[in-house]
């Protein structure tokens, strides 16, 4: 029912995070002639562990959206704050492909969306503080947990090289922890002193360089500093994709309850 060419997309839990909102966003399109795009929505920073780890994982989903925009392999955008221009919806509607998924999924339309209608060429980003969109964050674990396996479950929907290189660096990300638990303690037992010395390097320059970048992520997007809870994020999401996993692939829902 919209009558103007540009729709911008928020959720109803969602609040501008300034009057600039509307301005700084349409900006993007017309100054970089683009027809996509991806804001941040950020949650509402609050005291305790859990919203520390909300805030954090908010932070690791748009480092990867976002950087994957800019290396022109767009796959997905947050429903919390997305602009485009009308046409593309309507354009991805008339896709069997697309509208066969689309009226079969309870959740992920704006994953969806993004797969189908961004290319190399039509899609931005903006991550201005003006810009950005503020929720209220979930107040219990399994809350939260809920909410994640909804925002998970259009995952395997999505192209398979997206799923491929996603599922790697989780993967990858979890070996990180499951190697330097078993191989640390291996290599003091057996008193291995310059193995001791090589893991130890490695995993303080692996942890020395996922710090560096989120922390510049959170200065970029204006985040109440997490920077020592970076680590911690980082060990809790390899254990929080261990209970989201079953989800994706086993446990999936078609309808709302």
């Amino acid at each position: 029912q919209a009558k103007h060419p540009i729709l911008l997309l928020s959720d109803a839990d969602c609040k501008p995070a300034s009057q600039l909102w509307l301005k700084t966003m349409a900006s993007q399109l017309t100054t970089q002639k683009k027809e996509i795009v991806l804001g941040y929505g950020r949650y509402a920073s609050k005291n305790g562990i859990l919203n520390k780890m909300i805030r954090w994982e908010t932070i690791h989903t748009a480092i990867q959206y976002f950087s994957w925009a800019r290396m022109k392999k767009p796959y997905m955008g947050v429903g919390r704050n997305l602009m485009y221009a009308k046409h593309l919806y309507f354009e991805a509607k008339n896709n069997p492909e697309f509208w066969n998924i689309y009226t079969q999924t309870a959740s992920g339309d704006d994953d969806l969306l993004i797969r189908f209608i961004a290319n190399q060429n039509n899609i931005t980003y903006c991550y201005k503080p003006t810009a950005q969109t503020i929720s209220e964050p979930c107040n219990t674990f399994n809350e939260w947990m809920i909410q994640k396996q909804r925002h998970v479950s259009t995952g395997r929907l999505y192209a398979s090289k997206t799923k491929f290189l996603l599922g790697l660096y989780a993967s990858t990300q979890g070996l990180f922890w499951l190697l330097s638990f078993i191989l640390l303690p291996i290599a003091f037992l057996y008193f291995q002193p310059q193995l001791i010395k090589l893991i130890l390097f490695l995993i303080f320059w692996r942890i020395a360089l996922f710090w560096s970048l989120h922390y510049k992520w959170q200065q970029v997007l204006k985040e109440p500093s997490l920077k020592f809870f970076s680590i911690v994020g980082d060990f809790l999401w390899s254990l929080m994709n261990l209970r989201l996993t079953f989800h994706i692939f086993f446990k999936q829902k078609n309808k709302w309850e």
